[in-house]
């Protein structure tokens, strides 16, 4: 059996497809495995696929007739994973060849169920980029748990491909990714393995680099209330778990707020206030006043929720151009 399962759905990305499947083939650690997953792909993917696959036996190429869209596809790669950890990628990413090795090493030193790291986002369109998901509390004496808090208030927990997960885990407890999350299924898959996990491990060194090829937010789907609500059921489980004090608690009550904001842009539901109040109502006793939100419209709903006035949210819903 191998020690590594990499999973890369694939999709519309030919012209960076070569450069990601090179940089695992540049791995200084052998032991692996990729598994490409052809997501009904309409360009030239495919046909890169199977070409890497005939030059290297390490790699696997599952081929689907229809779009399953990336949490589908990813859901698919771990049927076939044989590793005993798998390392997830994006098609249009790179790794650093000492990625693999790096984390491994950790995995046998430290003996944890995940490990996390920050990661390079590059964009292509203005040649910048910035470090992502660092965290700040390198040295502190803190618990588990206290750590999985903060980073989740520091967005750590937000994506995939910069952490390093057990298969075991995955397994046996059945963890999927989520086809009703639109966007965000990322997120909620890290919330539910991480309330089977024991223990991580952080390392401040960013191997995977995430890159955005476009300025553009036209193509962003718009968040369903049934979105929403899958994703704050993961979130409030892992809250319960962890979320010890009352400062962490409030935290788990802004997250909220900021996740209901996500039904505003693009959504011109006339009864959407109606609906964000009735998810609202499930959670009603964990909400405490808005606090570290974001822009001032987040807050002007969040403030709407607390106080229980739909009528306000739905004039300021109007004032927004969310209805019409």
């Amino acid at each position: 059996m191998v020690k590594v399962s990499i999973i890369i759905p694939v999709y519309k990305t030919e012209a960076r497809l070569g450069a990601c499947l090179d940089s695992v083939l540049n791995q200084t650690y052998h032991d692996w495995e990729l598994i490409l997953v052809d997501n009904g792909g309409v360009d030239r993917c495919p046909e890169i696929c199977d070409a890497y696959a005939q030059k290297d036996s390490r790699l696997k190429v599952v081929h689907l007739r229809e779009n399953v869209g990336i949490g589908g596809a990813r859901n698919v790669g771990l049927k076939h994973v044989s590793g005993a950890y798998v390392q997830f990628m994006d098609s249009d990413d790179f790794a650093e060849p000492e990625m693999l090795a790096a984390n491994m090493k950790i995995m046998l030193e430290k003996q944890c169920d995940i490990i996390f790291r920050p990661a390079k986002m590059v964009f292509t369109y203005n040649n910048t980029e910035k470090i992502i998901a660092r965290y700040s509390n390198l040295n502190g004496n803190l618990s588990f748990g206290e750590r999985l808090i903060q980073m989740d208030r520091e967005g750590c927990l937000f994506s995939i491909w910069d952490k390093f997960y057990k298969v075991s885990i995955i397994r046996e407890h059945h963890l999927e990714f989520d086809p009703d999350v639109i966007t965000g299924d990322d997120c909620v898959f890290n919330y539910n393995y991480l309330c089977y996990a024991k223990e991580g491990y952080y390392d401040d060194t960013p191997y995977y680099s995430w890159y955005q090829w476009s300025d553009t937010q036209s193509s962003r789907k718009v968040q369903t209330p049934e979105s929403i609500t899958r994703w704050l059921q993961s979130l409030s489980v892992f809250y319960a778990k962890y979320a010890k004090t009352q400062a962490q608690k409030k935290n788990f009550s802004d997250k909220f707020y900021i996740l209901l904001s996500y039904l505003i842009p693009g959504n011109r539901a006339p009864d959407l206030h109606k609906k964000i109040f009735k998810i609202a109502a499930s959670y009603r006793q964990q909400l405490y006043r808005p606090n570290d939100v974001g822009s001032l419209k987040i807050k002007l709903m969040a403030w709407c929720i607390y106080l229980n006035v739909p009528l306000l949210l739905r004039i300021l819903l109007g004032l927004r151009g969310g209805q019409k």
